[in-house]
Protein backbone atom coordinates (compact mmCIF):
# COMPACT_ATOMS: atom_id res chain seq x y z
CA UNK A 1 0.00 0.00 0.00
CA UNK A 2 2.83 2.12 0.58
CA UNK A 3 4.12 2.01 -2.74
CA UNK A 4 0.95 3.23 -4.88
CA UNK A 5 1.36 6.65 -3.24
CA UNK A 6 4.87 6.80 -4.34
CA UNK A 7 3.87 7.87 -7.61
CA UNK A 8 2.43 10.95 -5.97
CA UNK A 9 5.38 12.87 -6.82
CA UNK A 10 5.60 16.50 -7.39
CA UNK A 11 6.52 15.86 -10.86
CA UNK A 12 3.99 13.44 -11.51
CA UNK A 13 1.27 15.69 -10.55
CA UNK A 14 2.76 18.42 -12.16
CA UNK A 15 3.06 16.76 -15.58
CA UNK A 16 -0.21 15.15 -15.49
CA UNK A 17 -1.94 18.56 -14.62
CA UNK A 18 -0.50 19.95 -17.79
CA UNK A 19 -1.38 16.67 -20.08
CA UNK A 20 -5.17 17.86 -19.00
CA UNK A 21 -4.64 21.44 -19.50
CA UNK A 22 -2.87 20.82 -23.27
CA UNK A 23 -6.19 18.59 -23.95
CA UNK A 24 -8.23 21.04 -22.57
CA UNK A 25 -6.81 24.28 -24.65
CA UNK A 26 -6.99 22.17 -28.11
CA UNK A 27 -10.36 21.18 -26.98
CA UNK A 28 -11.37 25.18 -26.46
CA UNK A 29 -9.44 25.91 -29.50
CA UNK A 30 -11.58 23.50 -31.50
CA UNK A 31 -14.98 25.24 -30.09
CA UNK A 32 -15.80 22.63 -27.94
CA UNK A 33 -16.76 22.62 -24.11
CA UNK A 34 -15.36 20.38 -21.96
CA UNK A 35 -17.79 18.81 -19.56
CA UNK A 36 -16.26 16.17 -17.55
CA UNK A 37 -18.82 16.50 -14.79
CA UNK A 38 -22.01 17.83 -16.21
CA UNK A 39 -23.78 18.67 -13.22
CA UNK A 40 -21.12 20.92 -11.73
CA UNK A 41 -21.03 22.46 -14.97
CA UNK A 42 -25.00 22.98 -15.07
CA UNK A 43 -24.51 24.29 -11.51
CA UNK A 44 -22.35 27.07 -12.49
CA UNK A 45 -24.48 28.02 -14.87
CA UNK A 46 -27.27 28.54 -12.77
CA UNK A 47 -25.71 30.13 -10.16
CA UNK A 48 -25.16 34.21 -10.52
CA UNK A 49 -21.21 33.83 -12.19
CA UNK A 50 -19.59 35.51 -14.94
CA UNK A 51 -18.87 33.51 -17.46
CA UNK A 52 -14.84 34.24 -16.79
CA UNK A 53 -15.46 32.64 -13.38
CA UNK A 54 -17.27 29.86 -14.61
CA UNK A 55 -14.52 28.88 -16.92
CA UNK A 56 -11.90 29.49 -14.48
CA UNK A 57 -13.79 27.14 -11.84
CA UNK A 58 -14.32 23.62 -14.65
CA UNK A 59 -10.76 24.56 -15.44
CA UNK A 60 -9.62 24.29 -12.18
CA UNK A 61 -11.26 21.25 -10.99
CA UNK A 62 -10.79 19.81 -14.64
CA UNK A 63 -7.08 20.19 -14.13
CA UNK A 64 -6.74 19.11 -10.68
CA UNK A 65 -9.17 16.04 -10.79
CA UNK A 66 -7.67 14.95 -14.17
CA UNK A 67 -3.81 15.05 -12.32
CA UNK A 68 -5.47 13.31 -9.47
CA UNK A 69 -7.10 10.35 -11.49
CA UNK A 70 -5.03 10.13 -14.31
CA UNK A 71 -2.13 9.12 -11.51
CA UNK A 72 -4.13 6.85 -9.20
CA UNK A 73 -5.21 4.83 -12.37
CA UNK A 74 -2.35 4.80 -14.23
CA UNK A 75 0.18 5.06 -11.72
CA UNK A 76 3.11 6.48 -13.42
CA UNK A 77 6.84 6.17 -13.06
CA UNK A 78 7.90 8.91 -15.16
CA UNK A 79 7.18 12.13 -16.44
CA UNK A 80 6.27 11.28 -19.59
CA UNK A 81 3.95 8.78 -18.09
CA UNK A 82 1.98 11.55 -16.17
CA UNK A 83 1.83 13.78 -19.46
CA UNK A 84 0.02 10.50 -21.06
CA UNK A 85 -2.15 10.09 -17.61
CA UNK A 86 -3.36 13.21 -17.77
CA UNK A 87 -4.65 13.33 -21.59
CA UNK A 88 -6.03 9.21 -20.63
CA UNK A 89 -8.35 10.33 -18.14
CA UNK A 90 -9.37 13.55 -19.88
CA UNK A 91 -10.39 10.81 -23.24
CA UNK A 92 -11.79 8.57 -20.78
CA UNK A 93 -13.98 10.61 -18.70
CA UNK A 94 -15.29 13.67 -20.34
CA UNK A 95 -17.37 14.53 -23.22
CA UNK A 96 -16.32 17.13 -25.50
CA UNK A 97 -19.57 18.66 -26.73
CA UNK A 98 -20.08 22.06 -29.33
CA UNK A 99 -19.94 25.23 -27.76
CA UNK A 100 -22.93 27.43 -28.27
CA UNK A 101 -21.89 30.83 -27.46
CA UNK A 102 -24.26 32.88 -25.53
CA UNK A 103 -25.29 36.63 -26.38
CA UNK A 104 -23.37 38.43 -23.76
CA UNK A 105 -20.04 36.76 -24.68
CA UNK A 106 -20.46 37.10 -29.01
CA UNK A 107 -20.76 40.77 -28.10
CA UNK A 108 -17.16 40.90 -26.26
Amino acid sequence: MTDYWKCFTIGNILFSMAGALVLWGMWRYKGMDVRAFVPVADFLERIELSWEWRYLIELALFVILGAILGIALTQPTSQAQAVTAGFGWTGFFTVPRKRQMSAARKAN
